[in-house]
């Protein structure tokens, strides 16, 4: 859901669809779980997309940082988190 309202360029909509996932998901879910990585990860794109590159950052690190106790070290996941990690940074700059 929060995709569609990223492709319309409606950031807050799906920063708020995105957030609420999030906080169910650490109810329901481990806190190295995968998906939460991904949510985490998915919310860094957002702010990316805003601009806000500092709370970017954040979320891609939160985002690796669960990966890489929920992921093999070598899947293509975890990669993708290092590059937007850089990217943010690059943008910081």
């Amino acid at each position: 859901m929060s995709g569609i309202y990223e492709d319309d360029e409606k950031f807050d909509e799906a920063l708020y669809m995105l957030q609420r996932t999030l906080e169910i998901q650490l109810r329901v879910l481990p806190s190295t779980h995968f998906r939460i990585a991904a949510t985490y990860h998915n919310i860094g794109g957002i702010y990316l997309c805003k601009g806000d590159y500092k709370i970017a950052l954040e979320n891609f690190e939160t985002a690796l940082d669960i990966g890489l106790k929920s992921l093999p070290s070598d899947h293509e996941t975890i990669q993708t988190y290092y590059e937007h990690i850089q990217l943010a940074k690059e943008r910081i700059k």
